[in-house]
């Protein structure tokens, strides 16, 4: 270890240690690519700024004289150095944030955080319509055509809210009024919730779905679509964790129930199977993996486990309430995925992209003009989404 190389790495060993962890991230995100010329670059550029933090910051702060034989002002200058460099720590991560970059099979690209913060319009703005979990009374939140007497109701938990974008439209041009009826982690079922972050019973879901199920039977409206994520954690009436057959025989009964609350109003009801659920974070993989979307994929059977009753991938659901599933728009060759050639599809684990939401609305319409006739007049063109 006496010979020249191993001895000047050993002295700028440190440096290198602080310096090869945001020169690769930074690097990587910005670049978008990792091959071996991104690695040799970014270690030949990792060891010019250890070098250069070896001769103009280590060795004039560690050989300093007034430091040397000032025992209480070197620790000072360590803890101040320390606090510095947690400060730019933060500060890096949270810029790499702003420049991870997804690249698509077709070439485009896009900000992963334009896409993750990417949010329907109702969980955004003053009126936020998407109500978090301690809210019970909620706005009026009325879109579409104001002055119809055809009214729509999305209700549910986050999984109805990503398809508001969707039935927002559709409402504008066929002429109904959409009341947006939507809660952060509460199922539209006659059941009882556990809130894992409040650490209790949901009690505010109850309340919360009581009053919307009143102003659905006061109202009487002609469309209610529903949906909600499969996975919530259900409980008995002594709070003990449902499971298995138990759950689902609850999930059902409770379906059963609320159902013919709403279809005594003389309302349609459309359901929305859940959307599938991947087991990584699709984003990060995609940052990771520029122009390789293929590689951030969950396997169907995994991605499409513990759905609701409600899904007909499980059971056939009531004759007088339709099923819509969307699963191959997200879902094919055995995989559900994190983006298509040409759109990222999923903003987190669980839910859809708002901009490929949209793209599905011609599929949407014409699944909801099946099941109803020509309650819908003016189906919009398709747009492209190119698979892999």
């Amino acid at each position: 270890m006496s010979t020249t190389g191993p001895v000047q790495i050993g002295r700028i060993s440190y440096s290198l240690y602080l310096w090869h962890w945001p020169v690769f991230v930074i690097w990587k995100s910005s670049v978008g690519s990792w091959g071996a010329v991104d690695i040799c670059g970014a270690l030949l550029l990792t060891i010019c700024l250890s070098v250069l933090g070896f001769i103009f910051i280590e060795k004039p702060v560690r050989y300093s004289p007034r430091l040397v034989s000032r025992k209480y002002t070197s620790v000072g200058v360590a803890l101040l150095s320390t606090a510095v460099l947690v400060i730019g720590l933060v500060q890096v991560k949270q810029d790499i944030e702003q420049i991870n970059i997804i690249y698509l099979s077709d070439g485009s690209s896009i900000f992963s955080r334009e896409v993750r913060y990417d949010l329907p319009a109702i969980s955004t703005g003053e009126r936020r319509c998407h109500l978090s979990s301690e809210i019970v009374e909620y706005p009026p939140c009325e879109f579409g055509t104001a002055s119809s007497d055809r009214r729509m109701v999305l209700f549910g938990d986050s999984h109805a809210a990503q398809w508001f974008p969707v039935l927002k439209e559709i409402a504008e041009d066929q002429g109904f009024k959409l009341l947006a009826r939507t809660k952060t982690n509460c199922f539209p079922n006659d059941i009882r919730l556990w809130h894992d972050q409040l650490k209790r019973q949901y009690f505010e879901c109850d309340e919360w779905r009581e009053a919307v199920l009143a102003e659905i039977e006061r109202l009487k409206p002609d469309v209610v679509f529903m949906s909600a994520y499969s996975r919530h954690h259900v409980v008995d009436d002594k709070g003990q964790t449902l499971k298995g057959t138990a759950r689902l025989e609850a999930l059902a009964s409770g379906e059963e129930r609320i159902l013919e609350r709403i279809l005594q109003t003389g309302a349609r009801v459309v359901f929305f199977a859940d959307t599938p659920r991947m087991d990584i974070d699709p984003l990060d993989c995609l940052v990771s993996n520029p122009l390789r979307s293929d590689m951030c994929t969950t396997p169907r059977s995994l991605a499409l486990a513990k759905r609701s009753p409600w899904s007909v991938s499980d059971q056939k659901p009531r004759p007088d309430v339709a099923v819509i599933d969307m699963t191959d728009n997200f879902c094919w060759d055995d995989v559900c995925r994190a983006a298509s050639s040409n759109f990222v599809m999923m903003r987190d684990a669980h839910h859809i992209a708002v901009k490929y939401s949209l793209t599905l609305r011609p599929e949407v319409e014409r699944k909801i003009a099946q099941i109803f006739g020509d309650i819908f007049v003016r189906p919009r063109d398709e747009t492209a989404v190119l698979r892999d």
